[in-house]
């Protein structure tokens, strides 16, 4: 599970590459954008609910790409 805004995807993309790698390619990855706004708080996340999308979609955008250059 990946909480946008929490994790760079320069560091994400290597980590699930070695994970889909050793899990022979079962691994899936859970892109968590909602949530309650006391818990995103209490995680250092303070953007709106409609920035936390625009995040996500940058991240899974930035770590498609970079994914192909780990696969």
């Amino acid at each position: 599970m990946l909480s946008p805004g929490m994790q760079s995807p320069a560091i994400v993309a290597p980590i699930t590459a070695t994970l889909i790698r050793l899990s022979m390619g079962r691994q899936l990855i859970d892109f968590v954008t909602g949530g309650d706004t006391v818990d995103k708080k209490a995680d250092r996340i303070f953007l709106l609910h409609s920035q936390r999308y625009d995040i996500t979609r940058e991240l899974t955008e930035i770590h498609g790409a970079l994914m192909t250059h780990h696969s």
